[in-house]
């Protein structure tokens, strides 16, 4: 199926949400310039756990290049586990999902 994700996600939202992109990240010769609609990012401010998923995610576009790894890296993140893992255990975890790590 080659229909665009955005299309596929609108069509199986409920018909009371709507998809809205918070953020357009742009690479150039400068480097990285993000442009971000302001209402939503006030939206996503009252509920910081979102808030935080957002720039997580765009934190780890640095790093993964897969749309799938950098949610399931995210998740990681924000699971509870990860605050009682020593740095061995991060450090294997971000490797399986597929950050290049040296051996």
């Amino acid at each position: 199926n080659k229909t665009p994700r955005s299309i596929l996600l609108r069509e199986r939202l409920p018909s009371h949400c709507s998809l809205k992109q918070a953020v357009l990240r742009m690479e150039n010769s400068e480097g990285i310039t993000y442009e971000y609609d302001p209402s939503i990012l006030d939206m996503l401010n009252n509920g910081e756990l979102q808030l935080s998923y957002l720039l997580i995610h765009e934190w780890l576009r640095n790093y993964f290049s897969s749309a799938e790894k950098i949610r399931k890296a995210n998740w990681f993140f924000h699971g509870q586990p990860f605050l009682t893992y020593d740095s061995d255990v991060m450090s294997r975890a971000l490797c399986n999902y597929g950050l290049q790590c040296e051996q």
